[in-house]
């Protein structure tokens, strides 16, 4: 299931949601991924994602190389340590960023 690279990974992101941890979230990031686009939007359990810009104002744009947060999400590197040294950036609602890691079973 690993995913090869960023275009791949939110092309079959859905495989990693856990729609059970998302039944009272709503919300829309957007990620920048070495310059590369891509979005994602909960509700209520549910999950959208794709490439390009976010339909809408994100609640939270999180800004990493594309090869560090593929890493991530195939659990080859530690998401709060990613954060802390500054591999991954995020704005706006930092809570969000919290409860993705929730969403895809990385907490």
């Amino acid at each position: 299931m690993a995913f090869t690279n960023a275009e791949d990974l939110f092309a079959r992101i859905g495989e990693l949601f856990r729609a059970d941890k998302a039944q009272d979230d709503k919300a829309l990031l957007a990620f920048n991924l070495s310059g590369k686009n891509f979005w994602m939007k909960v509700d209520k359990g549910t999950l959208e994602s794709g490439s390009g810009d976010a339909p809408g104002e994100p609640d939270l744009i999180l800004k990493a190389a594309a090869e560090d947060f593929v890493k991530i999400m195939n659990r080859e590197m530690n998401p709060m340590t990613a954060f802390m040294s500054g591999k991954v950036k995020a704005e706006r609602n930092m809570g969000l960023a919290i409860k993705l890691m929730g969403w895809f079973g990385l907490s």
